[in-house]
Parts: C-alpha cells; structure tokens; sequence
C-alpha cells in the first residue's frame, strides 16, 4: 500500500480523547471489530491504521492493508462497512486454513504474497484472492 503521512493528525489528539477512545476499546474488547472501530474515534486514525494498532494483540484482526482489501475482491475503501467485510474474509481464510492461523497471519500472508509478485513482475491477474 501507499505510505499515508497521519503522524500530524494523530498527534494532534487531545489526551482526554485518547482516553476516550481506548476507553471506548476496552468497553467493545469482547467484539475485536467494534473495539477495533472504537479507535477511529481519534482523528488520523481510519479503519486501516487502527487495524494495525489491535492486530498484534488480537488473533481475529487482520491488518487491513491494500492487499488484504484487493484480496477480498472490494474496492480500496477505509470505511466501517470495508473493515467489517475484510476481517470477515480474514477470519473466514483462517478457519479454513486451520489450526495455527490468525486473521493478522492470513493478512500478512497475503502482503508478503503481493510484495513476492511485485519482485517478480508476476502478472497482476495472478492476484491472491480470498
């Protein structure tokens, strides 16, 4: 995916709306994509970026990079209803892969799927769907 410079946006947070927002988190844990959707709550945090954030520290969200989207088969989209149908697909994969994958494995896999293609020159019709 493409680098989006947010740094400013976030830190332009006031402290009680970080608080809020966390707080917001911990209240929806039990739903790793409501809690998840808690975050956007701070400006410069999307969908994506706050993926990024709860991935590591939820086996059911996967990072919502570009890839993962495609993957999916939808449009790149940083919206609720995009994040929602995207970690439904990452969930879905893993089952099916079985035992030992996550969402966040089954995205991550898919990234370092795309990087590998890109190196190569592989045909984009070659994409890895979901």
């Amino acid at each position: 995916g493409a680098f989006r410079p947010l740094m400013g946006k976030v830190k332009s947070n006031p402290q009680q709306v970080c608080d809020e927002a966390w707080t917001a988190a911990a209240e929806k844990w039990d739903s790793g994509v409501e809690a998840t959707l808690a975050l956007t709550l701070l400006t410069g945090i999307g969908p994506a970026t706050a993926s990024a954030l709860a991935a590591p520290l939820r086996s059911d969200i996967g990072f919502m990079c570009d890839e993962a989207i495609q993957a999916c088969g939808l449009p790149l989209k940083y919206d609720p209803k995009t994040f929602r149908a995207v970690q439904a697909a990452l969930n879905d994969r893993a089952k099916k892969l079985g035992k030992g994958w996550s969402a966040n494995d089954v995205s991550r896999a898919v990234w370092a799927a795309a990087k590998a293609r890109s190196l190569t020159g592989e045909p984009a019709a070659k994409k890895p769907r979901l």
